[in-house]
Formats: C-alpha cells, structure tokens, sequence
C-alpha cells in the first residue's frame, strides 16, 4: 500500500519537507501528509533535488490545467459509452480495483473525429478520481492507504488502433501524466487478454515508466483460467465482477455523478432457497421476472456443478449485464438490480457455447418492491 516509512525515509521527509515550506499555501492537506509527500521522495529515489523539482512542476501543472476544477468538467455524451470503466471493489490490502475494457476503446476513432482535447481532460479527470478513491480507501480502512489496483483488458486491441500516431500519443499521454503528476499512486496492474500487437505499444510505453511501475505491471494473454486465479489470489471474488472471475454479475459502468459510490451489493441466500435446474448442451435456461412496479429491486444468488455457465440479465429484450463464462462453480455469483420501470425481465443461464455437455445450475431470484 504504500504506507510505511522507514527510518531513511523519515529522515528525508523532514529536509524535504523544510525544502518546499514555501509551497505549503498552494498545497491541499492531503498533500501535506508524510505518506503523499513520500511519493515524489520514493518516486526519484529519496533524492531531494530531484523530488523538489518533481513536486514543483507538478504544482505547476495543476494550475495551467486548473486541476482543482477538473471534476466539474463533464465529458461528451459519447465518452461513457466508448470509454467504460468500473470501479468494482477493493483488493485484500484496501486498496480500490479499476477495471478498463481499453482493448475496446475505440481511441482512433475519437482523436479522428476531434476528441483529442477531450481525452486529455479525461484523462486528468480519472486521475483525480482516482485520488478521491485512494483517500476514501483510507478513511474505510482506518489507514492510510495511498494506492490503487486496475485490471486493464486489452481484449479487442488492434492493428488499426496502433498505426494510429493519434491513439498512439493519447495512450502514451496517460502514461506521461500519471508517471509526472500521480507518482507512486499504482500499487498493480493486471494487463489481461492482451494480444500479440499489444507488446508493440507495450515497448513505447515501457521507457516513460519508471523501473518502480515496471515492476507493479503483469501482462497475461488470454488464457483466462490462469489470470483469473491469479486475481482470486490478490482479490475477493465478491470484489470482482463475474467477467474476471470475481461474483458480481450486476457491477455498474461507472460515471463522474456517482461520487464515491461503486453500487449496491447483492445479498447472501440461504442454499436452501434455491432451485436447481439442467440446461442442456448448446442451450439456455430462462428465468422469467415479471415486474408491475417501478423501484423493485431484483436479486439473485446462483451457482452450477462442476462446470462454468454464461450469464445474462435482459430487460424488455435488451442486455443489461452479461458474462459469457461465470465461475459459478467455484463462487456463487450475485447480482443485484433496481428496476426503473416496470416490464418483462428474464435471467439466462447460457449454456449454448458447450456442445457436448449439460450443466446443472442452482439458483433464487428475490424481488422486494
């Protein structure tokens, strides 16, 4: 996390500390605390010169871009749906879990059609939420906590988005502002599903990073049982959304409005509540929700025998969450939903993708108006 300081440290921080006295009224309290001003110190190697010069440019930085106004910017209407993110949970050290479909982020598309500036304060503007999410993590806590965790998922990443010089520079601008302005704040990154292309912007990347965020980065490909475990290791499954082998089938896109709040968790049912069903090989199970008020909120326990099973929730037709192989038979999976309006809801069980073998699958569906 961070958090500890040893006695080298500490003594640094204290000449440090007496180096930039003149900056303290351009500073925030949260930027005076020994763990934030430690970050610039470990991030140039305790050498003073050097974390001086970091912290100041960086003070600078946040006035020519009016940082302290970035989280009333909002971005275009387009940017929630071509730049998803979720903020699922937190790791087992506190620390607060960032997942990025990025491999499905069309950047092309958006530098093409004029969106550049607006990626750059989108870019700030995540930094900063993530600031606000380290500092939440530490009041949950009860200790200082000055880190995040991201699982970036680089599935869909393509020739086209490479050849780019536009997409290129925007992805290597993150890299720019985060190594620069947020030193020290990536406790690991989990790079999932990444393709062999990825490695060509991978090694663009690499000489902006400093050998300290080299070190937090894992890059798997697309054998998901192994990143999965891996995840499991480091991360509560009921941190995780079902896609990346976690439990939460319903983890909502995150946007600006929600402040800190990353959704409603759904509750433990008792297993004998549930019902058990078979869904045949290349087949689905249908569970039908019929929901005559607004405001009802629908939860569901379930879990199957041995083997995976895909997922959807469906309102009126339309996908509202889906996983295409949920480890229920490690975890059992939970959703929890509020119906907005009233209609026809149905809970798949998709077992379609096996041809050879039936799956057994036990589950209970609350509705609490």
């Amino acid at each position: 996390m961070g958090a500890i300081i040893t006695e080298k440290e500490q003594e640094v921080l204290q000449k440090f500390r007496e180096r930039i006295r003149d900056l303290e009224d351009e500073m925030t309290e949260d930027q005076k605390r020994d763990v934030d001003l430690l970050r610039w110190l470990r991030a140039r190697d305790l050498n003073l010169g050097k974390a001086e010069e970091m912290l100041r440019k960086h003070i600078q930085w946040r006035k020519d871009n009016d940082i302290k106004s970035i989280m009333s910017w909002r971005p275009p209407p387009i940017f929630p749906k071509e730049l998803p993110f979720q903020i699922s949970g937190r790791d087992k050290d506190g620390c607060y879990i960032f997942v990025c479909p990025g491999g499905k982020w069309d950047i092309r598309k958006l530098c093409e059609n004029g969106y550049l500036p607006d990626l750059e304060k989108g870019n700030q503007q995540y930094f900063e939420i993530v600031s606000d999410f380290i500092r939440h993590s530490s009041v949950l806590a009860g200790k200082p906590i000055t880190q995040f965790v991201t699982v970036h998922d680089m599935e869909g990443y393509s020739i086209k988005q490479m050849l780019s010089s536009q997409a290129r520079e925007a992805n290597i601008k993150v890299m720019r502002v985060m190594e620069a302005n947020y030193p020290e704040v990536l406790r690991k990154a989990y790079v999932v599903n990444a393709p062999k292309v990825f490695a060509m912007l991978f090694n663009l990347i690499k000489p902006i990073m400093s050998a300290q965020t080299l070190s937090k980065i894992e890059i798997f490909d697309s054998n998901q049982d192994h990143w999965r475990k891996v995840l499991r290791q480091y991360i509560d499954p009921d941190e995780l959304p079902s896609h990346y082998g976690g439990t939460n089938t319903t983890c909502p896109i995150y946007h600006i409005d929600r402040g800190l709040d990353i959704g409603p968790r759904a509750p433990n049912y008792d297993e004998e509540l549930f019902k058990t069903v078979t869904v045949p090989a290349s087949s689905d199970y249908e569970v039908p929700l019929k929901v005559t008020s607004v405001g009802t909120v629908l939860s569901w326990n379930f879990k199957s025998d041995s083997y995976d099973i895909g997922f959807k929730f469906l309102e009126d037709e339309t996908v509202l969450f889906s996983c295409s192989r949920c480890d229920s038979h490690i975890n059992t999976q939970k959703g929890i939903f509020a119906c907005e309006k009233a209609g026809d809801y149905v809970l798949l069980f998709d077992n379609t993708y096996s041809k050879l073998r039936g799956k057994t699958v036990h589950f209970y569906v609350h509705a609490e108006e």
